[in-house]
């Protein structure tokens, strides 16, 4: 019941609407309900519905996989809701709350870490195949006040010291560093001081007061 309220008090836009099936097909039925439109991305099985009264995103439950380090992950689409949540960048966000029925589903661990605050990584590769995962770290750790436990704060040390900031675009790095803005400060800068990650991507000046 605590997880469930605490889930349904969360602001929607943080939220990420999952489809076991065509997630297109499902927007465009939504949009047609709610008098909105669609935008399509094909890339990705995903659709944004932008309505009078809302705007949301829907997406195809999905497996993912990267072709190397840093790179944008090729999409297979037509997967279960737990290869969805597998897929995941922390086990807090790889729970889901069924619209019908309202029950819940989650990966093991995933309770347990929201209970304790904990930031947990569901692989050892995790934050080498997409270091854009250091940043939210550092993002959700400001918002939440959630501390990474010890496996994946040691990992991502390990991955700032070998570079993978490197193997991401700019814009990409770009778009998480405004995204971080965005959050409560100045904890959410300061949180980039923890493994060099803000010299890691500002360079050597980085040191926020």
């Amino acid at each position: 019941g605590a997880v469930r309220d605490l889930l349904l008090g969360i602001d929607p836009h943080e939220l990420d609407f999952v489809v076991e099936g065509d997630a297109v097909a499902v927007a465009r039925r939504a949009a047609q309900r709610a008098d909105g439109r669609v935008i399509v991305h094909e890339r990705f099985g995903t659709a944004t519905v932008e309505a009078p009264l809302a705007t949301f995103d829907l997406a195809g439950a999905r497996r993912e996989r990267y072709e190397r380090p840093g790179a944008l992950p090729e999409v297979e689409l037509g997967a279960s809701l737990r290869e969805d949540l597998e897929r995941r960048d922390f086990t807090v966000n790889a729970i889901a709350l069924h619209l019908a029925d309202g029950d819940l589903a989650w990966l093991p661990g995933s309770e347990q870490d929201l209970r304790a605050r904990r930031l947990r990584v569901l692989h050892d590769a995790s934050f080498r195949d997409d270091p854009t995962r250091l940043l939210r770290l550092a993002r959700y750790g400001a918002r939440l006040g959630f501390e990474p436990e010890e496996r994946t704060d040691r990992l991502a040390a390990e991955a700032v010291a070998a570079g993978a900031v490197d193997t991401v675009t700019g814009s990409r790095l770009g778009a998480e560093l405004r995204n971080l803005l965005g959050e409560p400060q100045p904890e959410a800068l300061v949180a980039l001081e923890r493994y060099g990650l803000g010299r890691a991507l500002l360079g050597d000046a980085f040191a926020p007061d």
